[in-house]
Parts: C-alpha cells; structure tokens; sequence
C-alpha cells in the first residue's frame, strides 16, 4: 500500500524478495527489513579491510543491542587474517561503553545509575558470568550451566529469553 513507510518482514525468501521489490520501486523508495531464514553469517576474507570489517561485525552483532533478526550470529574468517581481525575487534569493542553498570557480588544484586535493577536470580547469575570476562563469548550451554545449573533441562533457546529479558533491565 502507497501509504505504508516500511515494513519489516519475517519469512520465506520469495515473498521477501517480492516485498523488497516492491518497496524499491515507486516514487521513492521505503524501508524493507526482510528476514528470510538465514543465519546471518559474515565472512572475511584474507583480502578484506580489518578495521572496516571489525566495525561491520560490531554494528551487525550488537546495533539495536542485538535484538534484531538480522543480528549477525556467525562469522568466518580466512586463517591468515584471524588474528588480526581479533586484535581489531577487541580494539574496538573495548570502546563500547554500556554505562555505569555496577555489580555486587556480596549483596546479589547490580545497580544502574545508583538504582537497584531488578533482576531475577537468574539474570544476576547470567549478568555476573557475562561481567566476569569483558569480550568473551560463551556458548549456549555455557550460561545455562552457569545461570542455571547443570541439571537444567537443556532446552536451549531458553537462555535468549534470559538474556532478552536482561538487556531490557539494564
């Protein structure tokens, strides 16, 4: 419809392709966020521009602090240049300032901006693994052992919603 401005669109690729056409097209062209099924990967070449990819995987990994679909969700990289777009990545990322967190492990609880953020006890446990060591990655499975236990059900994806929840928090 003429009068819509953008759209966003979560589903097979053919109907997104054809939404994306018609949002091209017209007087002017409108918005189109299509997520169409993949797993959003990145991939850098032993050719690529380091300091223009790391910015790139950043952006895709935590713009809209990564409550997107389109967030990018796996990365390869070509051996030769691995470790220096890491050397890059961490550059950068130690830039990204989240604000004047403050956790305390005694009293169980986080405070942003001096107010006490009301976290459930798993999303303290979550937080305080993710603050425990800036720039690393965990698995999956590892805040689920460490948020809740290892006698937690396995059910994977439970540990977006945790997470989901989190970053709403704080």
């Amino acid at each position: 419809h003429p009068d819509v401005a953008g759209i966003t669109f979560t589903g097979s690729y053919e109907v997104g392709m054809s939404i994306s056409a018609r949002f091209a097209g017209g007087r002017w062209p409108r918005p189109c966020i299509a997520e169409m099924g993949g797993k959003n990967a990145c991939v850098v070449t032993a050719r690529a521009d380091l300091e223009r990819a790391a910015t790139g995987i950043l952006r895709s990994a935590f713009g809209l602090t990564g409550q997107k679909c389109s967030a990018l969700s796996r990365l390869y990289v070509h051996e030769r240049v691995a470790d220096a777009l890491i050397v890059k990545l961490k550059q950068q990322m130690a830039a990204v300032r989240i604000g004047d967190l403050e956790i305390d492990g005694f009293k169980r609880e986080a405070r942003s901006g001096g107010e006490r953020l009301p976290l459930t006890p798993t999303e303290f446990r979550l937080l305080e693994t993710l603050a425990s060591q800036p720039g690393r990655t965990f698995t999956r499975e590892e805040l689920l052992d460490r948020a809740c236990g290892p006698d937690h059900d396995g059910l994977d994806r439970a540990v977006d919603v945790h997470v989901t929840n989190l970053r709403r928090k704080i």
